[in-house]
């Protein structure tokens, strides 16, 4: 039998007594609820001293050994940090904070970064946070990944709080996926690059190559970034797929039935005349069909987050369509 997380468990039943109108339900539910707190509470106690246990094991063997150590090298760099801060005696310990600081710097500043001479602005930071219109949408995403491999380098603006935060998170991710490495390939990971690849032609947005002591690649990990999106159902699009008739089993490719099903209404609504059927399907399956043109003219006439959008009742309806 599965077992429920008891964050879930929590969770669920913090709802139930949300929205409970029965008093004598609500207090056996709170008891219940206090006890699974208590169980996360003590559970969080135990991982927090098995974490300062192996942390101080470390501090007490040679530098050398600590160097060698297969628990150190698979050390996240929020753990190296929290080593550093550990109390502890004895002559080797500025020449192991010295290490642990080169460790981090080794892990956190090793990618090879191509700033591709654009320059990051502190104001840049909010194209994280505010929406921003469909027109600039292509220049918007770019600085967006450029940033996130930019981070990788370490904060350009340490003063600046959501600068801090978003260099935070891009470091959780990267000791995740360092974890994730570690554990698919049993070998601890020394530093990693990442690389940008987007575009059409490699359907994902980063490159992330995990590296061992000897520099060679282990696990590479092929990333996609979606803004404000923390999972699949978050995305409004997450995949834009061509020549369709590929995904259907159909006595007619699905292309040539939308050409004439479909596409005439279409072309009677927005006032246009239907393309040439040839010229349609060979063009349909380009980024920009030329023959459409009109079309998509006609949408972001109606779109109200198009720098085209006109408002006219019409244009609107055409969107809607």
């Amino acid at each position: 039998m599965l077992r429920v997380p008891l964050r879930q468990q929590i969770r669920t039943l913090s709802k139930l007594i949300k929205n409970n109108i029965y008093p004598d339900k609500i207090l056996k539910q709170q008891h219940l609820l206090d006890r699974l707190k208590m169980e996360g509470l003590s559970t969080a106690v135990i991982h927090g001293q098995e974490k300062t246990n192996k942390l101080t094991h470390l501090l007490g063997l040679t530098i050398p050994g600590v160097k060698r150590n297969p628990t150190y090298l698979s050390l996240t760099i929020s753990e190296l940090e929290s080593l550093k801060t550990l109390e502890t005696s004895g002559k080797n310990r500025k020449t192991l904070i010295k290490h642990i600081n080169h460790r981090v710097n080794s892990f956190n500043k090793n990618p090879i970064i191509s700033t591709g001479g654009k320059t990051l602005e502190e104001s840049d930071i909010e194209l994280f946070y505010s929406h921003q219109s469909k027109n600039c949408n292509d220049e918007t995403n770019k600085t967006r990944e450029y940033i996130i491999k930019a981070l990788a380098g370490g904060n350009p603006y340490p003063n600046n709080p959501r600068w801090i935060e978003l260099h935070d998170k891009f470091n959780l991710y990267i000791d995740k996926l360092k974890n994730l490495a570690s554990k698919f390939t049993h070998q601890p990971v020394y530093s990693y690059k990442i690389k940008t690849k987007g575009g059409r032609k490699y359907h994902h947005d980063f490159n992330i190559m995990f590296y061992n002591s000897s520099n060679t690649l282990i696990k590479e990990y092929k990333i996609e970034f979606k803004n404000n999106a923390c999972n699949v159902n978050d995305c409004p699009q997450y995949v834009s797929p061509m020549k369709l008739s590929k995904f259907f089993e159909c006595a007619k490719p699905y292309e040539e039935l939308f050409y004439e099903e479909y596409l005439p209404s279409i072309c009677l609504k927005v006032n246009h005349n239907i393309p040439d059927k040839t010229i349609y399907l060979k063009q349909i399956h380009g980024n920009n069909p030329i023959c459409m043109i009109p079309f998509k003219e006609a949408y972001y006439k109606g779109a109200n987050q198009s720098s085209k959008y006109t408002g006219l009742e019409e244009d609107i309806q055409n969107y809607n369509l």
